[in-house]
């Protein structure tokens, strides 16, 4: 028997689950609703589950951090093997930097002083400096390029665009009051601010539409603040030009933050992005201001996508009684899932709050029954016919009392919750299968990564420590007998391992943690094909933008992520779905990856880009994709 103190902490199965399942559902409910209770307040009927109950909600506020980005293990990772011109203030000719503003996944922007015109002005460099791909740089001057074109008092104005030693950098307006999800912090604002606010985004983001410019990323951290309160609209990394239809596009991987992007955008549909994906944007931002949370919101990218994809967001006085029923038409009218149901325009939204704040009557008319109806048949069709019968059944019953039909609404309700809820953690399980398996897998030494391994680099082993961890608490909980045999016996492994020993059958136990990983996960999901596609296909286009990057670049150096991530997505979560054709195909670029690294990372493909450009196609035609 293995000693138990060297595994995570296991679940008490003492107590009922049901219920401690029961208190933690109310617990999400209450605060995506913006009241979080603690685990005292939540068991006052219940103390002697408080111990359980603190330590899951603790674990799921650990999952909304580890699981809110898609980044790989690898490369996500801050410590002292980052190159040094990330993490080092740089100097730049005619500007004193002073302090670091913000970064996000490509770009660093700095506090500095212009000293030829002695301005505060916000400098933007290129985050990976010298090393930045031909991807990143192609990024950064396609947002360069963009707000250059832009002339708007209420978007961040460009000063000047330059390269110094070879890596570019732009200046722009310093903006000094912070941003709106600064201001927002889970806060719903007053309905007439809320309006006026977003009016006066959409006015700035109907100009860039007319200057041929798609933002694409618009959510409340790109909406910056002056001190009068004046927003702007910053951050066009990832801004398209309407007439770059000439231009490579990539297929596959969404861009964007998943809570505000439409869904065309959540599927990857480049050439469906339209001004209409704005408009979702802003109405996105509206529900927030509104409600005090974006319209989705999943334990992880993964679930937040299906969400965006799949269902409609919940009206917005159904989170906050007072808000107008007018202005909720508004809002739900920009989240349609077809664009072609918003306004298809940014000037139409302007124009549709100008009425609601003038108290004119507005264009745009609620759903009516019928239409919610059809909704309804489309996201949950089982849900749907249950409804219907039911819907049948209540006028049957009319004559025989409205307590029995008011049960039988209820009722159907609670099972539609039960559904949804049931959704989430079979989602939750395929992120925590696969980061299972892609961590046994760098462990064991069986996967081929530019990554530093484990043992010499202590920032990131401790990194996958916490994370395997969550998703062993995470996968315990739900008791599935398939996987916890294969899960304790790796662990013990592992630990043993980092103890200094040298466990001859690491290779092995990893390799059945994927097979009893794989297998639970078909055996769990053997009720839900639908979500069981979804994920599949969003892990397909998720692999199929890897590989054409690897394929596109100039050496494996420049795209390091990419090379780490496709060894992460073939030892994980592809491991979990099981396709015979789409690991045969990711086994043959995976050959030409090795051939390619043993010719020196810095090195270009040379003689094996026709080779990767075909193994890249078959790899697409096994994913479906073309």
């Amino acid at each position: 028997m293995n000693d138990p103190s060297n595994s995570p902490s296991r679940p008490n199965l003492a107590f009922d689950e049901q219920r401690v399942s029961d208190l933690l559902v109310d617990w999400e409910e209450l605060r995506d609703r913006g009241k979080e209770l603690s685990a005292e307040e939540l068991c006052s009927d219940c103390l002697d589950l408080v111990p359980e109950v603190r330590r899951r909600i603790k674990a799921l506020c650990e999952m909304d951090i580890v699981f809110q980005t898609d980044k790989t293990l690898d490369t996500d990772v801050e410590d002292d093997s980052l190159p040094s011109s990330i993490t080092r203030i740089p100097k730049l000719p005619g500007y004193e930097i002073d302090s670091e503003l913000g970064r996000g996944g490509m770009g660093v922007v700095y506090r500095a002083l212009q000293t030829g015109l002695g301005r505060t002005v916000a400098l933007k460099m290129i985050l990976a400096g010298e090393h930045a791909g031909r991807d990143q740089l192609s990024r950064f001057q396609n947002e360069a390029e963009a707000v250059g074109r832009l002339q708007h008092p209420n978007i961040v104005q460009i000063h000047e665009v330059g390269e110094h030693d070879g890596l570019p950098y732009f200046s722009m307006e310093f903006v000094a009051a912070g941003n709106l999800a600064s201001k927002l912090a889970g806060t719903p604002q007053p309905a007439r601010d809320a309006a006026a606010l977003v009016q006066t985004l959409a006015h700035a983001v109907h100009a860039a539409h007319e200057c041929g410019v798609i933002h694409r990323d618009l959510k409340p951290d790109n909406v910056l603040l002056t001190a009068n309160g004046v927003p702007k609209i910053a951050d066009f990394g990832l801004a398209k030009m309407m007439d770059e239809g000439t231009r490579k596009t990539q297929t596959g991987l969404p861009l964007g933050t998943p809570s505000f992007m439409a869904p065309e955008q959540a599927r990857g549909e480049s050439a469906a992005i339209c001004p209409a994906t704005d408009v979702y944007a802003l109405g996105a931002i509206l529900y927030e201001m509104l409600t005090g949370r974006p319209p989705f919101r999943g334990t992880s990218a993964l679930e937040t996508v299906r969400q965006v994809i799949a269902e409609d967001p919940l009206p917005p006085h159904r989170l906050q009684s007072k808000v107008p029923r007018d202005l909720e038409t508004i809002c739900l009218r920009c989240l349609e899932k077809r664009s072609e149901q918003r306004y298809a325009t940014a000037a139409q939204l302007a124009d549709e709050l100008h009425r609601f704040l003038l108290g004119a009557p507005i264009l745009a008319r609620p759903s009516n029954v019928w239409t919610r109806a059809v909704k309804l048949t489309r996201r949950r069709p089982a849900i749907a016919t249950l409804l219907a019968i039911s819907t049948l059944a209540v006028g049957a019953l009319i004559v025989m009392g409205a307590t029995y039909s008011g049960r039988l609404f209820q009722a159907n309700v609670t099972l539609e919750n039960e559904m949804a809820k049931n959704q989430r953690l079979l989602s939750l399980s395929f992120v925590a299968y696969g980061r299972v398996c892609a961590i046994a897998a760098k462990e064991a030494n069986l996967d081929d990564s530019l990554a530093v391994p484990f043992s010499r680099t202590p920032q990131l082993g401790k990194r996958y420590e916490r994370q395997f961890k969550l998703d062993y608490d995470l996968i315990s909980q739900a008791g599935d007998p398939h996987v916890q045999p294969e899960l304790d016996a790796f662990w013990q492994a592992l630990q043993a391992k980092k103890n200094g020993e040298s466990p001859s059958n690491l290779r092995q136990l990893a390799l059945e943690l994927a097979h009893a990983c794989g297998d639970a996960w078909q055996i769990a999901t053997r009720d839900s094909p639908e979500l069981r596609a979804t994920i599949r296909q969003h892990l397909y286009d998720r692999t199929c933008t890897v590989v054409d990057r690897l394929a596109d670049a100039d050496s494996l150096e420049s795209a390091r992520h990419e090379y780490a991530e496709f060894w992460e997505l073939y030892w994980g979560e592809l491991a979990i779905v099981e396709s015979d054709e789409v690991e045969t195909a990711m086994i043959a670029f995976g050959d030409v990856l090795k051939l390619w690294k043993m010719q020196g990372t810095s090195a270009a493909a040379g003689e094996l880009s026709d080779d990767l450009q075909e193994k890249a196609a078959a790899l697409r035609k096994a994913c479906g994709l073309r």
